[in-house]
């Protein structure tokens, strides 16, 4: 059964039946590496923990600002994605939760910075504004902000056989984005 398109002949996909989860098959030994999301602590204690698992980046932060330095790409790790059918339906909604996320992402830093959201991390403020400095800020918003993050995301997603064909950013945002 094909999950998704594969538009390059020369790629091999093999599908596994059952329940277990790809961390457990991991353990397991049943796949030799999975990229997966790690927001839950118990996770995250599992994998940074076992013997059986070493990260493919040791040094990740390290890595991740170089990419940024060489590139201007940090890499992303959550994208919100909305059908066609809703965006048809209510055209300002993409718009609405684009705003909605700017200023979450606002109140979020003025309240590390004023010091009432970091009170369980040692200097939390301090190290949001070297962050700052060394990185600007890492989770810009918007297609202008991220336009060279988009296209490569595309080329390699064209390269690798995921998509058929390089797509403009009309064919992948939902229209009320378009000028963000």
């Amino acid at each position: 059964r094909e999950v998704f398109p594969n538009y390059d002949s020369k790629a091999r996909i093999e599908y596994v039946e059952g329940k277990k989860t790809p961390v457990e098959r991991l353990l397991d030994g049943e796949v030799d590496a999975i990229i997966t999301d790690i927001s839950d602590q118990k996770l995250f204690d599992l994998l940074e923990n076992s013997p059986k698992v070493r990260r493919l980046f040791p040094n990740y932060v390290s890595e991740d600002e170089q990419l940024y330095r060489e590139t201007g790409i940090y890499t992303p790790v959550h994208l919100m994605v909305m059908s066609q059918k809703l965006n048809r339906q209510f055209p300002n909604l993409a718009r609405k939760l684009f705003n909605g996320f700017e200023q979450a992402k606002s109140l979020a830093y003025e309240e590390i910075l004023s010091d009432r959201g970091g009170f369980s991390v040692v200097y939390l403020r301090e190290r949001l504004k070297e962050q700052r400095e060394r990185w600007g800020d890492p989770w810009r918003y918007g297609i202008k902000a991220n336009k060279q993050t988009i296209d490569t995301f595309i080329q390699y997603n064209h390269e690798q056989g995921m998509i058929r064909e390089p797509l403009p950013c009309e064919k992948v945002f939902a229209e009320g984005t378009l000028g963000s």
